[in-house]
């Protein structure tokens, strides 16, 4: 190979390089904007995920609200069961008054009927 050829390769082999490393340097650079906007991706993300438990903590929240409604409509539910037993009782026990009652009636009714039937026919002889 020639001292000329030899210059030649070298300077070939310059340009290359610094060709080569222009590219390395775009890369580089492409890199790094890449990494800034997963950055602001990774911001806006905890930004987001902040959001989430706020409304989860909210929606703990509700829940436990829910939670307490449903105890006390629980209770209400026992205590109108104990009343509407205890008024079923208590009818039961009022018609079974009322019931004697009017059978005591019809009796006297149907004496007094018999009483008057006897004095008619006495009356008529």
């Amino acid at each position: 190979m020639t001292p000329e050829e030899s210059e030649e390769i070298k300077r070939l082999l310059g340009v290359y390089h610094e060709d080569l490393r222009s590219e390395i340097r775009l890369l580089g650079d492409g890199v790094a904007l890449n990494t800034e906007r997963f950055d602001r991706v990774d911001q806006r993300f905890d930004r987001v995920d902040q959001r989430f438990d706020r409304v989860d903590q909210r929606f703990d929240k509700v829940d436990q609200r829910l939670d307490g409604i449903d105890q006390r409509l629980d209770g209400l539910r026992q205590e109108m069961r104990q009343e509407f037993t205890e008024l079923r009782s208590m009818i039961k026990l009022s018609y079974a008054e009322i019931d004697r009652r009017l059978a005591n009636l019809e009796t006297g009714h149907q004496t007094l009927t018999d009483r008057v039937s006897r004095l008619e026919a006495k009356l008529a002889s």
